[in-house]
C-alpha cells in the first residue's frame, strides 16, 4: 500500500480518480459518470475557490486505486476541514489507513474537527443518501451502500440529515390556497419567471440572494459572482420562467424559487448516444429531449429575506404554487420537494397526508483529537 498526495492540479493524478468511478460504478446503470473537466474546472484555477486550501489523498495497491479523498479547508470556516469525492472498495482496514492520513492532513491545514461528505463546496455538492424508495433525480448523490460504514468504523457520526418527500398535487392546491387567502402575499410582493433572454444578469440576482438568504447554514461557504457562473452555466438550458422564480418587494428582489425538470435519465441517454451519433446530432437530441421533458419537477433552490420590518415575507411558497399552477396542470409530472432539512420551518408548510418520503440523507461529522 502507498499514500499519494497533491495540493495542486495534477492531470494523470485525477484521471486516476475518474477511472476508479468508472470501475467502481460499471455495473450502476443510473451513475452520471466523473468527468476530467469536473475536477479541472473546481481545481485547476485557485481564484476559482479563493478561500479554500486543499489536499488530495489516493491510496494505491500496486497500480490500482482503492480510495481517496479530497481534504478542503476555508478560512471562512477555518476549524472545520470538509471530506469530499470519497471513493473506496469495500475494505474497511485500507479505508481506515488512508483516514489517518486524512486527518493528519486536515490537523496540518489548522482544522480540528471533520465534515462531509462535502465535495470541495456547498455548491459542488454534499450529503450521503442514506435510504431511497425511488429512481435517482439530477444531482442527487449516488454512493456504495457501505459507505456511512466506513464512515463510522473511523469515527464519522451522523450530524444532520434531510429529506426529499414527493407531494400531491392537487391536496396542496387547496392548501396553498388557503394559505394565501389568509396571508395575501401578493398585496406586498411581485412574483416574476426568470428571464431567461437576461440570464447572466438573472444569474447575479440569484447568486446575490442566495449568499444574503444562505449565509446562516452551517454548510454554506460564499463563492466569486464568476465561480457561481462556471458552476450554473448547464442550468441555462434546464431551467424555465414557468418554474424558476425570482420574488420582488417595492421594485427589489427578496427571494427566489429555483426548480426545473429533472434531466437525469434524459443525460443519461444522450452519454449512451455519444458513442453511436455524430456530437452535434447527440446535442440537438439532448435539447430537445430537455424541453420535452415533463417528467419529475425537482422544487430545489427556495431563500428568502427578510422584509424591511425584519419579519419574515409570509406566503411566498403559495404564492409560487399560484404562478405553477397551469404549467404543471397541464403537464402533471412528479412534484419533488428536494433536500428539506430536518430542522426546516417549511415542514410545516406541509400535512402529512399531503407528502410521500422517498429519500433521506446525511452529512457527518468528527472532532480532531
Amino acid at each position: 500500500m502507498r499514500i499519494e498526495t497533491r495540493t495542486v492540479w495534477d492531470e494523470a493524478f485525477f484521471q486516476d480518480w475518474v477511472n476508479q468511478h468508472a470501475r467502481l460504478y460499471a455495473g450502476e446503470k443510473r451513475v452520471l459518470a466523473e468527468s476530467l473537466d469536473d475536477y479541472r474546472g473546481l481545481l485547476k484555477n485557485p481564484e476559482s475557490f479563493p478561500q479554500d486550501k486543499w489536499i488530495a489523498l489516493s491510496l494505491y495497491s500496486e497500480k490500482e486505486l482503492r480510495a481517496r479523498v479530497l481534504v478542503v479547508v476555508s478560512t471562512y470556516r477555518p476549524d472545520v476541514a470538509k471530506v469530499g469525492f470519497i471513493e473506496s472498495d469495500d475494505a474497511p482496514l485500507d479505508f481506515r489507513f488512508l483516514w489517518d492520513e486524512v486527518e493528519l492532513a486536515a490537523k496540518a491545514l489548522g482544522a480540528s474537527r471533520l465534515k462531509g461528505p462535502i465535495n470541495m463546496h456547498f455548491f459542488v455538492s454534499y450529503r450521503w443518501k442514506t435510504w431511497s424508495k425511488a429512481k435517482p433525480f439530477y444531482g442527487e448523490p449516488m454512493q456504495k451502500p457501505y459507505y456511512p460504514e466506513l464512515f463510522r468504523a473511523v469515527g464519522m457520526n451522523q450530524s444532520k440529515t434531510w429529506d426529499t418527500f414527493r407531494i400531491r398535487f392537487w391536496r396542496s392546491k387547496r392548501q396553498y390556497g388557503e394559505i394565501r387567502e389568509a396571508k395575501k402575499p401578493e398585496h406586498r410582493l411581485h412574483i416574476r419567471g426568470v428571464d431567461m433572454s437576461r440570464f447572466d444578469e438573472e444569474m447575479a440576482t440569484i447568486h446575490k440572494l442566495f449568499t444574503e438568504t444562505f449565509h446562516e447554514m452551517p454548510e454554506f461557504e460564499p463563492i466569486p459572482l464568476e465561480t457561481f457562473k462556471d458552476l450554473y452555466a448547464g442550468f441555462r438550458h434546464i431551467i424555465s420562467p414557468l418554474f424558476a422564480f425570482i420574488i420582488e418587494h417595492d421594485g427589489k428582489p427578496v427571494a427566489f424559487c429555483v426548480n426545473f425538470m429533472d434531466p437525469h435519465a434524459i443525460i443519461l441517454q444522450y452519454h449512451r448516444l455519444q458513442r453511436k451519433l455524430p456530437s452535434k446530432l447527440a446535442q440537438l437530441w439532448l435539447l430537445i429531449r430537455i424541453k420535452m421533458n415533463f417528467s419529475r419537477l425537482l422544487i430545489m433552490y427556495v431563500g428568502r429575506k427578510s422584509a424591511p420590518d425584519g419579519k419574515e415575507f409570509k406566503g411566498i411558497q403559495s404564492l409560487v404554487a399560484k404562478k405553477m399552477f397551469w404549467p404543471v396542470a397541464l403537464s402533471q409530472p412528479q412534484l419533488l420537494i428536494c433536500y428539506t432539512a430536518e430542522d426546516s420551518p417549511a415542514l410545516k408548510s406541509y400535512t402529512e397526508d399531503q407528502k410521500e418520503m422517498i429519500s433521506k440523507y446525511a452529512v457527518f461529522a468528527k472532532d480532531l483529537d
